[in-house]
């Protein structure tokens, strides 16, 4: 089965002392065919996600709700299966 690799470049912000500046990084992907997995590395080579690309709703679904969470520009109705945190949730997460 086919194993295809691509990567790309990306920018983050660096925080150093009173200064801020952004660094250019580099994320790798690897599809592999043979078992359905999408699976992303940093500059070290660590894997740092792996889904399922052909299961639905998988994480990387999950992620691009929580990312664009509104059915309209911003602070509208949200999407469907996204909902606002919850008592325990703010909890699990210290909040």
């Amino acid at each position: 089965m086919a194993h295809q690799w691509f990567k790309t470049k990306y920018k983050t912000y660096a925080y150093h002392g009173a200064g801020c500046y952004e660094e250019e990084h580099t994320l790798y992907v690897h599809h592999n065919e043979s078992c359905d997995l999408v699976l992303f590395y940093d500059e070290k080579g660590e894997c740092i996600l792996a889904f399922e690309d052909t299961l639905k709703n998988n994480i990387f679904d999950a992620m691009n709700r929580l990312n664009f969470p509104y059915k309209e520009e911003w602070f509208g109705e949200l999407l469907d299966d996204v909902e606002n945190l919850n008592d325990e949730d703010r909890k699990i997460l210290n909040r």
